[in-house]
């Protein structure tokens, strides 16, 4: 496992904590769907056959060789959803920053 990937696991498993109600900053609509969204950007060719399930040779062979032709596709999609998120976010953040200021205005 690279660095990036141990990275976004282990943000993926903060963000899923904190929608389970493990960290307070989850509690608001905004960041139970921000944390979703970055849950679902995650996009990956590596599908779990299931607990136990031994599949033959010929389809763990098919899937490597089907992974190794959508991966870089895959990769693609996850750094366009990385970047959107990203907007999303500065969006939020200029949008409460505009609130606070008619706050203080009003």
């Amino acid at each position: 496992m690279g660095e990036d990937e141990a990275r976004e696991q282990a943000l993926l498993e903060e963000l899923r904590r904190s929608i389970r109600g493990g960290g307070g900053e989850a509690a608001d609509p905004w960041s139970r769907a921000r944390a979703a969204a970055a849950e679902a950007a995650r996009v990956s060719a590596d599908r779990e056959a299931g607990p136990g399930a031994r599949l033959p040779f010929r389809k763990r062979l098919g899937r490597r060789l089907l992974r190794w032709y959508v991966e870089p596709v895959f990769e693609d999609q996850r750094l366009f959803n990385e970047a959107l998120l990203r907007l999303v976010d500065d969006l939020h953040a200029q949008l409460d920053e505009l609130e606070r200021e008619l706050g203080r205005r009003g």
